[in-house]
C-alpha cells in the first residue's frame, strides 16, 4: 500500500491491474535481458513498451539493475505527480521487501556477477550480513556504487550497439538512418515520410512545468521502426529540399507502413500534403491521448513558423 496514514491505498493492486489492461490491449513480444528478464513490446505498429507506460503512467519505478534506462519517464511521472508520486507518501519496492540473510547473500552474488563488484567487496558484504542486521546507509552506499558500475557499462554498450548499428546501415543498403521524426537516409538518397509531419528534433511538447522532448522521442521512434527490417519506398515526389517524399514499407510480409506507425503512436500528425490519408490513425492517437496528444502541443508546421504556444 503507498500513501499517509488514514488515505492509504492498494498501489500494489493498481499496478498489477495497470499491467493486466496493457497485456489485454493486443498481443505481446518480448526481446530475453539475461535469463528471467526481458522489454516487451505490443507487437502492432504502436510497439508500446510495457514497461515505460508503467513508469510513466506512475505504477512502477526505474531500476538500474537491468537496460533500459527509463529514468526520463520516470521524472515526468515525479513531475506530474501521477500514481505513487501523486497519492502521498510511499517506500520504493526495493525497500519495503525484508529480506532473510540467506537471500540479502544470494541478492549480492548476482549483483557482482552483473556489475562485476570485485571479490573483495562480495567478502566485505557478506561478513557484515553475518555480523550485523540489515543497514540502510551502508546498502544505500553499495547500492550507489553499483548503479555507477552499470550506468557505466549501459553506456559502453550504447555505442557499442550504435556502432553496430551504423555498421549494418552501411552493409544494407535497404536499411535507413533516422534524421528527425519523419526523414531518413537510405542508400545515398535522403527520404521524408508522404503524409505526415513529426515535432522538429528540437521541439517539446506538453504544459509548462511538464515539458517533454517530443521531437527526440518521434526520431527514437522512426529510429526504431527503420531498425525493425529493411524497408521499400514507393516515390511520390521530391521537394525543396531535395527529398524524395515517399510511403516507405518494411519490404517483409508484415509491410508496415512507418509513417502509419508513428501517426498512431502519436509521434507525427497527419499531413495530407502528399497522399496517403492517414487521418483515421490521428483520430484513435488522439482518442488514446498517445504521444504527442497526452497533453499540449504546437503543430510542426507552426512550430517551424516560430509558434510555441
Amino acid at each position: 500500500e503507498c500513501g499517509a496514514p488514514g488515505a492509504r491505498w492498494a498501489c500494489g493492486a493498481a499496478a498489477t491491474e495497470a499491467l493486466a489492461r496493457l497485456l489485454a490491449g493486443g498481443a505481446i513480444e518480448c526481446a530475453a535481458h539475461g535469463f528471467v528478464y526481458a522489454v516487451c513490446r505490443r507487437s502492432d505498429g504502436a510497439r508500446t513498451d510495457l514497461a515505460r507506460a508503467l513508469v510513466r503512467a506512475g505504477l512502477a519505478r526505474d531500476r538500474l539493475e537491468h537496460a533500459p534506462d527509463y529514468s526520463d519517464a520516470e521524472t515526468l511521472a515525479r513531475r506530474e505527480q501521477r500514481g505513487i508520486w501523486g497519492e502521498g507518501p510511499y517506500i520504493a519496492p526495493w525497500e519495503s521487501r525484508r529480506a532473510t540473510r540467506a537471500e540479502l547473500i544470494a541478492a549480492s552474488r548476482a549483483a557482482a556477477a552483473r556489475a562485476r563488484v570485485t571479490e573483495q567487496t562480495f567478502r566485505d558484504l557478506k561478513a557484515w550480513t553475518e555480523g550485523r542486521s540489515r543497514d540502510d546507509e551502508l546498502i544505500a552506499l553499495e547500492h550507489a556504487r553499483t548503479e555507477q558500475r552499470i550506468r557505466a557499462d549501459r553506456a559502453k554498450r550504447a555505442a557499442e550497439a550504435e556502432a553496430a548499428r551504423v555498421e549494418r546501415i552501411a552493409a544494407d543498403p535497404a536499411r535507413g538512418r533516422a534524421i528527425d521524426g519523419d526523414t531518413f537516409e537510405m542508400g545515398g538518397e535522403r527520404y521524408a515520410l508522404a503524409g505526415i509531419d513529426a515535432p522538429e528534433a528540437k521541439q517539446e511538447c506538453g504544459a509548462p512545468g511538464a515539458r517533454w522532448a517530443c521531437g527526440a522521442a518521434a526520431t527514437e521512434a522512426l529510429a526504431t521502426l527503420l531498425d525493425g527490417g529493411p524497408v521499400a519506398c514507393e516515390a511520390r515526389a521530391r521537394d525543396r529540399y531535395d527529398r524524395v517524399v515517399a510511403v516507405c514499407r518494411w519490404s517483409d510480409g508484415a509491410r508496415t507502413d512507418l509513417a502509419r506507425a508513428l501517426v498512431r503512436g502519436g509521434f507525427a500528425r497527419d499531413w495530407p500534403e502528399y497522399a496517403p490519408d492517414y487521418s483515421d490513425a490521428e483520430t484513435a492517437a488522439r482518442r488514446e491521448q498517445r504521444g504527442i496528444w497526452n497533453g499540449p502541443h504546437v503543430a510542426p508546421w507552426r512550430w517551424r513558423r516560430g509558434a510555441r504556444q
